[in-house]
């Protein structure tokens, strides 16, 4: 799924997956 190019699909992808990582963590935290 991670193709080279348009680097807005790649940052996309990365923001939502640190976006879930934050809110599970801040989640768990809480």
């Amino acid at each position: 799924m991670v193709r080279r190019g348009p680097g807005l699909l790649g940052t996309a992808a990365r923001t939502a997956v640190v976006a879930g990582t934050a809110t599970a963590v801040a989640g768990g935290v809480r």
